[in-house]
């Protein structure tokens, strides 16, 4: 059985502010309703409202965000999770206070889909700390299972529970799991995964050292003992069984806050961590949760990404363990290829083979007018102003690498860790293709770092390659390592912690700048 690998993340965009903690449900039309806590920072300002937005085109684009639940001020709502069956919609969270920081495990109903939710319904019996990260499971026998985590009165530690409804979640009773006190440690943030009559609650074990499991084989009645399962990895376990018989699980690595995929092969051994989605290190707490969803065609699965700690955003891709495309056309390569083709670091692969026309999402156009034509990007105006694009993969440590044709004047090139049109490092040809040329441009101010003398003709095709590993910066052409930088001082702080990468074309009177292929590896 192969590891369970991501491809295909896309930023939402409708997302603002501090964006984070994201969950997922299909309604049968094939729709999907993303919710998430939106903020200004993780839980200083105490401000969480539920944000939701509907894709009709299967999670390719996102409508235009609303509020589906608010507080009054400084009730902090948290932790939304969201799912939905025979027409009936769940959306779970609970709140804090400054005072108060786990005031309740909470539930809502809805009979349209989310469009409107029912009044507030507590799902633990008013414990005087508690908290939920999971969605309600819909079992097939008519009940609903929740797991919620908290304190009884004069406990010291964090035990999870398993809460289950008869009436549709209009009432709870609860069941103990993982018992914190008793095992002399925490268990936090439990997620609920079935199969039949089986079912696995997940676990923080021990607060932020490792991820831990109880089993119930009997529809949730009775459980085993909690056991760890893997260490260096903490955050909500979210876990999904794929068709396989794997389960794969998304967590966040404790070593580097990178959230990671964990497989579970059915015959009951763990696979090494698989990258999901990279992102920057800036943020001091790094991957802000994920909700992986069986759908038809594959496996869906929003994450949260934190920027700084005012910043986060959501973006949602695809999870497989086999061979295949993903609903939206993402390509998911066997094992051995990927292996071969050191696939699992490809973050951008780009030919540009699609309709003529302007330069679109996934690319963000900064400045000037970039534009696809005859499968080439192309600076459709020979203007002297500078057309530049990138993407945001996440993460400032990449191989960037671009094939480029120029005729006229030179001044192409490629881009890294880019802050926006007047912020970002260059690599490119210049002076009539004599110079090679690494820059860092600080408010649209160029600072030239290295330089080397070149000879690149005119109307032949020419591939840059730009590596950046932390201080280090290395311009390489047709292969040759040519120029090269050591970030020091303020450079560090401007330049260390950027996840957007791209290029620049720049024609100027008759002159035409094309660009056929841009690959970026983390």
């Amino acid at each position: 059985m192969a590891a369970v690998r991501a491809r295909g993340f896309r930023a939402v965009g409708v997302d603002a502010a501090y964006s984070a903690f994201p969950s997922i449900c299909r309604f049968e039309s094939g729709d999907y309703r993303l919710v998430w806590r939106q903020g200004s920072d993780h839980v200083a300002s105490r401000d969480g409202v539920v944000r939701t937005s509907v894709s009709t085109d299967g999670g390719l684009s996102w409508g235009a965000a609303s509020t589906a639940v608010a507080g009054p001020a400084g009730r902090d709502l948290r932790d939304p999770c969201i799912a939905t069956s025979n027409g009936t919609t769940w959306l779970t969270y609970f709140a804090g206070t400054t005072s108060d920081p786990a005031m309740g495990a909470f539930v809502r109903i809805s009979q349209d889909q989310g469009a409107f939710w029912g009044d507030e319904i507590r799902i633990d019996p008013e414990q005087p700390y508690a908290a939920i990260s999971a969605p309600v499971v819909a079992l097939g026998d008519g009940r609903l299972l929740a797991a919620y985590y908290g304190r009884d009165t004069g406990h010291p530690s964090d035990s999870c529970w398993l809460a289950t409804s008869a009436d549709g979640g209009l009432s709870w009773t609860r069941t103990p799991v993982a018992d914190g006190p008793a095992a002399g440690t925490h268990f936090q943030e439990p997620w609920l995964v079935t199969r039949g009559a089986e079912v696995w609650m997940l676990f923080r074990h021990g607060n932020r050292s490792g991820i831990g499991a109880a089993v119930s084989t009997d529809g949730g009645v009775s459980w085993s003992k909690p056991v760890e399962l893997f260490r260096d990895a903490t955050g909500r376990p979210a876990a999904a069984w794929l068709e396989s018989g794997a389960l794969a699980v998304v967590v966040r690595r404790i070593s580097d806050r990178q959230p990671v995929v964990r497989t579970r092969e059915a015959a009951g051994g763990w696979l090494p961590a698989k990258r999901t989605l990279n992102q920057p290190a800036a943020g001091p707490l790094g991957m802000q949760y994920a909700h992986p969803l069986v759908v038809p065609g594959g496996v869906v699965c929003p994450i949260g990404i934190e920027h700084d700690p005012t910043s986060a955003s959501l973006h949602v891709g695809w999870l497989a363990d086999s061979a295949g495309r993903s609903p939206l056309g993402d390509v998911f390569p066997d094992e051995q290829l990927a292996v071969a083709a050191d696939l699992d670091h490809l973050l951008v692969a780009d030919a540009f083979t699609r309709v003529d026309g302007p330069l679109t999402w996934p690319w963000q156009v900064g400045a000037g007018d970039l534009a696809v034509a005859d499968g080439y990007v192309v600076s459709p105006f020979a203007d002297d102003t500078p057309g530049l694009a990138w993407q945001d993969v996440g993460t400032p440590d990449v191989d960037l690498s671009g094939d480029f044709w120029w005729t006229g004047q030179a001044g192409y090139g490629l881009l890294g860790r880019v802050a926006g049109p007047g912020a970002y490092l260059l690599l490119t040809v210049e002076t009539g293709g004599t110079a090679l040329r690494l820059y860092r441009v600080n408010a649209g101010t160029a600072t030239q770092l290295a330089a080397a003398a070149v000879a690149v003709p005119p109307a032949t095709w020419t591939r840059l390659r730009l590596e950046l590993r932390g201080n280090r910066l290395q311009g390489f052409l047709n292969g040759a390592a040519l120029v090269a930088h050591s970030l020091t001082g303020s450079e560090q702080a401007d330049f260390l912690g950027r996840g957007g990468h791209g290029i620049k074309l720049n024609a100027q009177g008759d002159g035409v700048h094309r660009c056929r292929l841009c690959t970026v590896r983390a």
